[in-house]
């Protein structure tokens, strides 16, 4: 059985505790198209994909360390967005250990750079920037409201309401906020009644489950997109634009940019061909981007001053 994003959609609410009875039920009120074997397999899967995500974990605590000490409890915006950076790149460190065998750690996460790391012995400053599809967070974000709202109407009208909605949207044909509230609330209300209606022309499908009360969760469909070659340039002209003070401040010779491809999950999964970036003269040394969503590492020298 291939591990494809359909399997993994339907094992998406499964607790991790769940023994093979309990996963097998789950999975059979989403859909009955698996054998009893075919159960078995995907149960395989499940345990599987649970077990690397401990020692995935465990393995970003030792690398972070007491990082975060200082910042528990913290929720001003600088607070939180030194914790976002921190997450990425351990998990660049992670994966790069696991690609490279690479002995890898972070030595002070401060400003100008952002970081100093060590990779196998030498020290490194790396300039942390994000690259995210505004526009798909813009959407994703109404999608939320307006999923939100209905959750709270449909509740308020049917309190007795028991299910669990995950839908996928095409995000080429969201509508506005309330269009999409008045086009979802009575479709969603007939897949509870047992009587579906034809979907509006953004939702691509749902997948319907037992709850302990109405819940609609959004579900992205995977499909990656181009990179905003002038957008992507800019931020690494705003970051090679400090490169001088970076060195200064750290005392560092070698300084590397991170550029950390996110946005809100596969939606934002980017087609990245190094051959189609700029080749423009750098200052830092190495460039590297990182791929959250694949976890995927490219290092684009993009003509940087060697």
């Amino acid at each position: 059985m291939n591990n494809d994003r359909g399997n993994i959609e339907l094992m998406v609410n499964v607790p991790l505790a769940a023994n093979f009875e309990t996963f097998k039920h789950i999975i059979q009120e989403k859909t009955n198209q698996h054998t009893e074997e075919g159960l078995k397999e995907l149960y395989e899967i499940f345990v599987k994909m649970n077990e690397h995500d401990k020692v995935r974990h465990k393995g970003l605590l030792e690398i972070v360390g007491e990082l975060f000490d200082d910042l528990k409890g913290k929720t001003d915006a600088n607070s939180l967005k030194k914790m976002k950076e921190i997450e990425d790149v351990a998990n660049y460190l992670y994966d790069l250990k696991m690609k490279t065998d690479a002995n890898v750690s972070i030595v002070s996460a401060d400003e100008s750079p952002d970081f100093i790391i060590e990779i196998n012995g030498e020290r490194i400053g790396l300039e942390h920037t994000l690259y995210v599809d505004d526009n798909v967070v813009a959407k994703i974000s109404t999608i939320r409201t307006a999923f939100s709202l209905c959750q709270k109407n449909f509740i308020s009208e049917h309190p007795g309401a028991k299910m669990l909605l995950n839908v996928t949207v095409n995000l080429d044909h969201v509508p506005n906020k309330n269009d999409l509230v008045i086009q979802s609330m009575p479709y969603f209300k007939s897949l509870i009644d047992n009587k579906e209606i034809q979907k509006p022309p953004f939702i691509n499908k749902v997948i319907c489950s037992a709850h302990e009360t109405f819940q609609v969760a959004y579900n992205e469909e995977c499909v990656p997109t181009k990179i905003d070659i002038e957008n992507f340039e800019a931020k690494i002209d705003a970051k090679d634009a400090k490169i001088a003070r970076y060195r200064a401040q750290s005392g560092l010779h070698k300084i590397n940019l991170l550029v950390v491809m996110e946005g809100y999950g596969c939606r934002s999964n980017f087609n990245i061909d190094l051959a189609l970036l700029p080749k423009k003269k750098r200052q830092f040394d190495e460039i590297v981007i990182y791929n959250q969503f694949e976890q995927t590492i490219l290092v684009g020298k993009m003509d940087v001053n060697r």
